[in-house]
């Protein structure tokens, strides 16, 4: 059975060759760390090719076993 989970954060990478994105967490308040990245494979189709222009905005999305399956680009 796949493994569902949910996760949110603001999309600072895309690579379209390795097929993979990369999330950094959302923070509300300062510290001494950088905000963690986390990499993610993804298995979607990106029906619109201007995906570049979601850079830098929060997003949320659903993992299947480890790979993005669905993204949500939050207005």
């Amino acid at each position: 059975m796949a493994k569902i989970e949910q996760g949110e954060g603001k999309l600072i990478r895309i690579d379209t060759e390795k097929k993979t994105l990369t999330v950094q967490e959302i923070r509300t308040f300062g510290g001494a760390s950088p905000p963690k990245e986390s990499e993610f494979t993804y298995v979607m189709d990106w029906e619109d090719k201007e995906f570049h222009a979601y850079i830098g905005r929060p997003i949320k999305y659903i993992l299947s076993d480890g790979s993005i399956v669905s993204i949500d680009f939050k207005r």
